[in-house]
């Protein structure tokens, strides 16, 4: 049933955006996202945190599975169905990023915020290089959300703790 909301909400974000599904792909995964803000606790870098979301990730994933009704492309794509290297590697980066910045936010301090953004990196390219580029725009709109997420959080941590 996730599922098929998912794949709705792509299909009505791509016709509100000029008809391209990579970019419905994206709006639909930013606004996932956040309606699955309130289920992650305040430290973002938890592994509970991120085990909340399996089952809507593994929704986003069957809806993404079952393809387009036609080839879609979206911008240098050619098709959302198909493997790309070059969004892997920079979806890879952008977690890496996101990890960092929450491992950091969540008061990570030596060397673990960097071996986070590595390993989530790596696992996230070796993961990504396989997958279906439609699929990997939504991990990309997560990570980037994330990277926001975790900013804002530290934020205000940090003018919660200077009220305090």
């Amino acid at each position: 049933m996730i599922a098929d909301i998912f794949r709705a909400a792509i299909f009505v974000a791509a016709h509100l955006l000029g008809g391209s599904i990579g970019a419905g792909v994206l709006a639909a995964s930013f606004m996932l996202r956040l309606a699955l803000l309130p289920l992650r606790p305040f430290n973002a870098s938890t592994v509970f945190g991120n085990l909340v979301q399996l089952p809507v990730i593994g929704a986003v994933y069957s809806a993404l599975r079952r393809g387009f009704p036609a080839p879609s492309s979206f911008l240098w794509i050619p098709d959302l169905a198909r493997a790309d290297l070059l969004l892997a590697a920079a979806v890879a980066v952008a977690s890496g990023v996101a990890s960092y910045v929450g491992a950091h936010a969540g008061g990570a301090a030596g060397r673990a915020p960097i071996t986070a953004a590595y390993l989530t990196g790596l696992g996230t390219l070796l993961f990504c290089s396989r997958a279906p580029a439609a699929l990997v725009l939504s991990w990309a709109a997560s990570s980037v959300t994330g990277v926001v997420q975790a900013r804002i959080l530290a934020r205000e941590q940090r003018r919660l703790d200077a009220a305090a």
